[in-house]
């Protein structure tokens, strides 16, 4: 039987922030391959992979400076042969970063790569709604639509086409950074939106072909809306002691870690990171005989350029980390006991979980137990796997549920080698007290199991 026993009411105190407004510092692009730059200490560079045309996969984007860490703000989609995928490096070292697409299939046709160095962004506001690249066939392409909440975000946008067109003015007042038409045709622009509110971006072709558009939302640095800020992980194909993320974080005091550890023993492992934050457990489940997944939070003590987060115990297979900025610091956790008795769990407030076997692969089949606050906003948190080797050399991780923006996935080493992830962390920002899951959808493996966990953290707008 599970015991649950209150253990923790962690008060820290945060510093207070005041919004900075964003602004354009640089930009530079370059055509089918690496493209490089070297920014000023502390600035984020957002790179957009733009193919003109065909189907090949983006697996990832690598960045030749080892200590910063590549987030996929916005996947690499493709929609009729045309491709846009926004990614980015937040505080950037400054040094020369070389950005290289890493393809699933070498692309038969063009590709940019563009590199935007910004000031003053805390990370993606995923408040401003869901990002998707918009598709269209006319002289008028246009992003879909974002509803920033709060004022000064940094709006990112880029539209591309597989034929050579002549460019009109960009629509709501985004000013044009790059742009190339010497066959197909890519543009980007930017804004910086004074005053929050519902805003889209466009531009006029000179005739009417296929096109694709996306746009991203950035929030300014001290603005409360929660964000993600890095993700970091590692796996082994065997048992190891201590397991440690590969990439170290850049954090500030006051940054959140949403953690997971998977492991062959019952015996829940510790985590500890660089500066010696305490990490509180707090769920666990046992989807797979023989398998447990065990999920901690904790808050950031202090600031720290080089911050990793290591998992000790016995028989650790992998270990993922979510870092996260603008969240409230005074939480309640929940401590799970026997977790290999584990079935199905009714966690605190704010926290929950669940095991499944043989979800399917409708949509958000897969899904955590719900939870619920009595304040909002908040940010939801959610992570689901298939632990152990079910998914071996293929990416079995399951996909974001309907309203939740995936990160990249996670212990692909473990699940048989680069690309072949197993486990994915997703978001989402809550408006509402309503009680809500972390769900996903699986795109093939709906007949195995499947571990589910989700955190709902207050934003800091709401208390200390």
């Amino acid at each position: 039987m599970l015991k649950r026993l209150l253990v923790l009411l962690a008060l820290l105190a945060s510093p207070a922030v005041f919004a900075t407004v964003p602004a354009w510092v640089g930009s530079t692009y370059a055509p089918n391959g690496a493209v490089s730059y070297t920014p000023t200490a502390g600035n984020d560079l957002v790179i957009q992979v733009i193919g003109l045309g065909g189907t090949s996969v983006l697996s990832s984007l690598s960045d030749s400076v080892g200590g910063d860490t590549v987030l996929a703000d916005s996947s690499y989609t493709v929609v009729s042969g045309l491709g846009i995928g926004v990614y980015r490096v937040h505080n950037a070292t400054a040094v020369s970063h070389t950005f290289t697409p890493n393809w699933a299939t070498t692309p038969t046709v063009d590709y940019y790569v563009t590199v935007y160095e910004v000031s003053g962004i805390s990370g993606v506001d995923t408040g401003a709604g869901t990002i998707s690249i918009n598709t269209g066939s006319s002289i008028s392409p246009v992003t879909e639509s974002l509803t920033p909440t709060a004022n000064d975000d940094f709006l990112l946008a880029a539209i591309t086409a597989n034929n050579f067109e002549t460019l009109g003015s960009w629509t709501n007042g985004f000013t044009q950074k790059t742009t190339y038409s010497g066959g197909p045709t890519f543009t980007t622009a930017y804004l910086v939106q004074s005053t929050a509110g519902a805003v889209s971006a466009g531009v006029g072709f000179s005739t009417g072909v296929a096109w694709a558009a996306k746009l991203v939302a950035y929030s300014a640095a001290g603005n409360t809306t929660p964000s993600v800020v890095g993700q970091a992980e590692a796996s082994s194909a065997t048992a190891q002691t201590s397991l440690a993320t590969g990439t170290p974080f850049n954090v500030q005091a006051g940054d959140r870690f949403c953690a997971v550890v998977a492991s062959e023993s019952p015996t829940p492992p510790t985590v500890t990171d660089t500066a010696g934050d305490n990490f509180n457990l707090t769920g666990a489940v046992t989807p797979q005989s023989g398998y447990y997944l065990y999920a901690y939070l904790t808050s950031n003590g202090a600031a720290n350029s080089a911050e990793t987060v290591t998992a000790h115990g016995t028989s650790i297979f992998a270990v993922a980390a979510l870092q996260l900025r603008g969240l409230v610091s005074s939480l309640t956790s929940y401590f799970p006991g026997a977790p290999g008795s584990i079935v199905q769990v009714t966690g605190g407030p704010a926290l929950n979980y669940n095991p499944q076997v043989a979800p399917g692969t409708g949509t958000d089949e897969i899904t955590s137990l719900t939870a619920a606050l009595n304040v909002h906003p908040a940010m939801v948190i959610g992570f689901s796997a298939i632990p152990g080797k079910n998914g071996a050399a293929v990416n079995a991780a399951p996909n974001a549920g309907t309203g939740f923006t995936a990160q990249t996935g996670v212990w692909g080493t473990w699940g048989g080698g680069a690309g072949d992830y197993l486990g994915v962390f997703e978001t989402e920002q809550l408006t509402s007290v309503t009680p809500v899951a972390a769900t996903f959808t699986a795109p093939t493996y709906g007949t195995v199991a499947y571990g589910t966990f989700v955190w709902i953290i207050p934003a800091s707008s709401v208390g200390p």
